[in-house]
């Protein structure tokens, strides 16, 4: 992802190089620089969706934004789990 929020390549080559990392974007999504997410493989974005600067995604768990979605600047979406109970915490491998 920091080629993609760092270049000064074109809108459609960066997401090109953002679809490397995260292969499940829609070619018609319109994201914007910087934007962090934690696991490329556990994210969907639909067509026409749009992604504003400073996203911040934690997606420990599958994220789907849907067609036409549109997201703010500086919005967190966290799907980071973990029991609430310390002892089944420390056993849970997946937990993050």
């Amino acid at each position: 992802l920091h080629f993609f929020n760092y270049s000064w390549l074109s809108k459609s080559k960066r997401l090109r190089i953002l679809k490397i990392a995260c292969p499940n974007i829609h070619d018609s999504a319109d994201i914007a620089a910087p934007l962090h997410i934690e696991r490329g493989t556990h994210i969907e974005i639909g067509r026409n969706s749009f992604i504003n600067y400073g996203c911040n995604i934690l997606n420990g768990a599958q994220i789907t934004i849907g067609e036409g979605t549109q997201i703010g600047p500086g919005v967190r979406i966290c799907t980071t789990y973990h029991h609430s109970n310390p002892l089944l915490r420390s056993k849970d491998k997946q937990a993050f």
